[in-house]
């Protein structure tokens, strides 16, 4: 199998993954200050993937040293790179195996969104979610 087809099948997968969150999940696009300079267009759900991922993370527990919200940092740099938006607050007491779980989960959803990334050769949200990734790698392996 090729890489082409297999970046294919990951932008099929995080679309149906978007329309199967409810309706209104997470932040919609706003408008981009001028000046503002945005990456090459946005493959469908990748925003909306974005800000899945960003809520997992804000509603798992806070105990991760810093590594999760540097995570969520880079996530929203790279909505804003797509013209989207990042947003959300958590409750943070989540028992660790429940909050732990989140942190994969959106681990895995930022690995869908960098290989549709790296394919549109969008370096700069490339460079957003690879941060974010190894920032969640870090979380995780605290205990």
């Amino acid at each position: 199998m090729n890489l082409r087809s297999n970046v294919l099948r990951l932008g099929a997968f995080t679309l149906a993954l978007t329309l199967a969150c409810p309706a209104g999940f997470g932040a919609t696009p706003t408008q981009q200050p001028p000046g503002h300079k945005q990456a090459s267009p946005a493959a469908p759900g990748e925003v909306q993937t974005l800000q899945q991922a960003y809520s997992l993370l804000a509603g798992a527990d806070h105990d991760y040293q810093g590594h999760r919200m540097r995570a969520m940092h880079a996530i929203k740099g790279a909505c804003r790179l797509l013209g989207g938006q990042a947003q959300g607050e958590g409750a943070g007491n989540e028992p660790q195996g429940t909050s732990d779980a989140q942190l994969r989960q959106a681990q895995g959803l930022l690995q869908n969104v960098l290989a549709t990334a790296t394919a549109a050769n969008q370096t700069r949200v490339v460079h957003h979610i690879d941060k974010a990734i190894e920032e969640l790698g870090v979380a995780l392996s605290i205990k």
